[in-house]
């Protein structure tokens, strides 16, 4: 009899364990399918506000040839994108959503590569850093 509780015991602690182990809170690794949109890695949808109001607005982005892309934060969790060529014609637009949590943020926009990265914002300019490639952005509004 106490060989049985001892088994019981052992196979419902392995089952306890084992369930725990599906969520990560956040700690899954980014382009997992699955969760919801920014994949299992990422944080969700939605902007999660206070604390972070020096994001919202536009930021500009200016590539080596004179494109450039417009970034748009807005306070209900949208972001808005716009690319231009160098002679400033609009050439498409997108829109997505955001989430921040620390210095993390998740950006979720159809046909990106889309899931976790990281920010730094220093006066004027705010640097986006995904998969070890950083890029500045200006403020411009």
């Amino acid at each position: 009899m106490k060989r049985l509780i001892v088994l019981i015991s052992a196979v419902f602690l392995g089952l306890l364990i084992i369930s725990s182990c599906g969520e990560l809170a956040g700690n899954d690794p980014e382009g997992v399918t699955g969760g919801h949109e920014g994949g299992y890695g990422s944080f969700g949808m939605g902007y999660s506000g206070e604390g972070y109001e020096f994001i919202l607005g536009n930021w500009q982005h200016t590539e080596n040839q004179g494109d450039y892309y417009i970034l748009s934060f807005n306070s209900d969790g949208t972001l808005n994108t716009e690319f231009f060529d160098a002679s400033g014609s609009s050439l498409y637009s997108q829109t997505g959503t955001f989430n921040i949590s620390g210095n993390r943020i998740d950006l979720n926009v159809e046909g990106w590569q889309t899931g976790s990265g990281t920010f730094a914002v220093e006066g004027n300019t705010m640097t986006l850093t995904k998969d070890d490639t950083s890029t500045d952005f200006q403020r411009i509004n």
